[in-house]
């Protein structure tokens, strides 16, 4: 890691790190303006922005880039359905968020066939003792 060092070498590969070979399903680095961005596990679930998304969305940070979301607004990525996107046995999904408040079932990252979230998986973000709850087909776990 560089940051924030500008006498260090850039000697990063996210290409090898987060390669499928290392079992990464995909990965999606926000560290520039859309209009998509591209899976660098190699497995080519790319994912696209919707039309509200735009590069004023942009952010930079201390550790890089960043997108801003706006739920209300109706902005997310999203990832066509591939095989290799339905795990059958354990798995984890992870990310980095910043909330500028919490609300009534806000979606970190979901896999879902409907809007009712009755099937997949996913990350929410809402009220309550356990602000951030995993949910995976009918049954959720904190």
């Amino acid at each position: 890691m560089y940051w924030d060092n500008p006498s260090a070498s850039d000697s990063s590969n996210a290409s090898e790190v987060f390669s499928g070979s290392n079992n990464f399903k995909g990965v999606w680095h926000l560290n520039r303006a859309g209009p998509g961005y591209p899976d660098v596990s190699g497995n080519g679930n790319d994912a696209y922005v919707t039309d509200n998304q735009s590069e004023e969305d942009a952010n930079d940070f201390i550790l890089g880039s960043s997108q801003f979301f706006d739920q209300d607004n109706n902005e997310y990525l999203g990832v066509s359905d591939a095989a290799v996107l339905n795990p059958t046995d354990d798995f984890i999904l992870s990310c980095w968020i910043k909330a500028n408040s919490v609300g009534p079932s806000r979606a970190i990252g979901i896999k879902t066939t409907n809007d009712a979230w009755e099937d997949g998986y996913g990350l929410v973000l809402g009220e309550g003792p356990v602000p951030i709850t995993f949910f995976t087909n009918n049954a959720t776990g904190n």
